[in-house]
């Protein structure tokens, strides 16, 4: 697959690594098992934003990237988003790369809103610095 653009179907057949919450994992010196998460069946009947990151505790990832969905989680959730997953694993940047959004061996930083299957949102910063397309206020203004 080359790009994703609105009005496409989210593919069939990705998957992500995560490791499901649990009070037993709820503090720092503990870590559950990687698990995958069918992304495909998950996202059919869910209003979810995708996001992704580059890299963990960069300037731009940790400055602000995050912390933008983190000050906004309350308005996205208010318009309907059942779920907003800021950076599940995408080993190898398998997806991102199916997708041509890579930066090199990393994911590049972009965001999805996908709706009951379709995608309504698809937009990726070219400046690896930039959240403009990827970060919550842009995200909000599609929503």
């Amino acid at each position: 697959m080359s790009g994703i653009k609105v009005g496409d179907d989210f593919p069939q057949g990705v998957f992500f690594s995560y490791i499901q919450p649990s009070p037993e994992i709820a503090e720092f010196s503990t870590c559950g098992a990687p698990t995958n998460y069918n992304a495909s069946e998950e996202f059919k009947n869910k209003k979810v934003v995708l996001v992704s990151v580059p890299g963990a505790f960069t300037p731009t990832c940790s400055g602000s990237h995050v912390p933008s969905y983190v000050e906004n989680i309350d308005k996205i959730k208010a318009k309907g988003v059942d779920q907003v997953i800021l950076f599940m694993s995408d080993h190898n940047a398998k997806f991102s790369s199916s997708i041509g959004w890579n930066l090199g061996e990393r994911t590049g930083r972009f965001a999805l809103i996908i709706d009951n299957g379709k995608v309504v949102y698809a937009s990726k910063d070219d400046d690896p610095k930039s959240i403009e397309q990827s970060g919550a206020l842009g995200v909000l203004a599609h929503l």
